[in-house]
């Protein structure tokens, strides 16, 4: 494969390191032992999540698999369905090892090659072009070791690597606090609804007469009504702009409204509970509940009371979870004076331009980190 670079081109298999999970049996899993990482334990914020880590059996590991214990520092990928996922094995994270489809990858020599630099190079499309060239299956992609075997590496000289890494490793700071800066304004408009609006559930707590704050208890079925929603299905939608929501957010788009916005909409089955909120008109699906009626009540203060609200204990089934608005317009529950739901509006309304403005940054961020990623390894930084 020719790669547009003044560096000089290595065989990856001379400078890297790379070993592939063994492909443990359920029958070596136990409830403890030594945790063992597969791609889904792999987060999108380049660590190990440990707690969705399962266990192959101490005596197991002793026997067979030593060797696929993990070091701090090493980094692990995933090498089937989502190509080039990474995250660094940290020194909490241990013991753990090593199983089927995540490749774990560390320098063969530091002194030859950046740590940090190999791993943007695994980030880099530079490597993913390389690995979707050579890797097997249609449905699903895989790659091993004899496919990394194949690959090359731009190998700039140490000082340079290390250049190259600590630019990447600033813009990605910068991408990762508008992320975070982001959740915050999410956490805040949390922080500023229970703090104006309490619990409101009354139904939780049967014991408790009156609201701290004084609200109105009553019925939710005499403040809101839910209504199921109507069945389509991709291929009957027709072209133009109308939103169909389903349980897990838009899902097409059509040329017919079913409800008139603002709407809010809940996961009636599958996503069960999630809830969805609409400024235009849209086609509330089948597998959703969306409010017909708001009684003059507003639709912002609405939808985040049914973010908070404790939707799990109200699922139908174990096996295939659905809702019922039967179940739900019979709550107890303590309900807020319109102008209450009015200022909390208000104050959403300002948070929202907020958040706008701190994702048009980050898209604006993750633009520019791409733009130096391409150009780190041709040379252009």
């Amino acid at each position: 494969m020719k790669i547009d670079t003044p560096f000089q081109c290595v065989p990856l298999k001379e400078v890297v390191y790379f070993q592939e999970g063994p492909g443990l049996r359920n029958w070596q899993y136990g409830t403890s032992g030594i945790p063992f990482l597969n791609i889904r334990t792999l987060t999108d914020e380049g660590v190990v999540n440990k707690d969705l880590c399962q266990f192959v059996k101490e005596e197991e590991f002793r026997n067979k698999y030593e060797h696929f214990l993990l070091n701090a520092g090493d980094y692990v990928v995933s090498s089937s369905g989502t190509l080039g996922k990474l995250a660094e094995v940290r020194s909490q994270d241990l013991p753990v090892m090593l199983n089927t489809s995540v490749i774990r990858f560390r320098p063969l020599e530091t002194d030859k090659l950046d740590r940090v630099f190999l791993k943007w190079f695994i980030k880099s499309p530079l490597y993913i072009r390389q690995i979707e060239k050579a890797s097997t299956g249609t449905a699903i992609k895989n790659y091993g070791p004899s496919h990394l075997k194949q690959m090359i590496i731009p190998l700039p000289p140490l000082e340079e690597q290390r250049r190259i890494a600590a630019i990447l490793d600033k813009a990605d700071g910068v991408r990762r606090k508008r992320k975070e800066a982001i959740a915050l304004t999410e956490e805040l408009l949390r922080s500023v609804f229970l703090d104006m609006f309490g619990d409101l559930f009354a139904f939780v707590r049967p014991g408790v007469k009156k609201h701290p704050k004084g609200f109105e208890k009553c019925l939710l079925g005499n403040q809101i009504t839910l209504q199921r929603g109507f069945d389509i299905t991709k291929s009957q939608c027709q072209e133009g702009l109308i939103p169909v929501i389903s349980s897990g957010g838009t899902s097409a788009y059509h040329s017919e409204a079913k409800a008139t916005g603002p709407g809010v909409i809940l996961g009636r089955k599958g996503s069960v509970g999630r809830v969805h909120y609409v400024e235009s008109d849209y086609w509330p699906h089948d597998t959703t509940l969306w409010v017909r009626e708001f009684n003059e009540n507003n639709p912002i203060f609405v939808y985040y009371f049914f973010k908070e609200f404790p939707i799990a204990s109200f699922e139908e089934s174990t096996s295939n979870p659905t809702l019922n608005r039967n179940r739900l317009h019979p709550l107890e529950i303590f309900w807020p004076p319109i102008k209450r739901q009015e200022k909390f509006s208000e104050i959403f309304a300002s948070t929202m331009k907020l958040q706008h403005r701190e994702k048009t940054n980050l898209s604006e961020s993750y633009n520019l980190f791409n733009s130096l990623l391409q150009r780190a390894f041709r040379g252009e930084l």
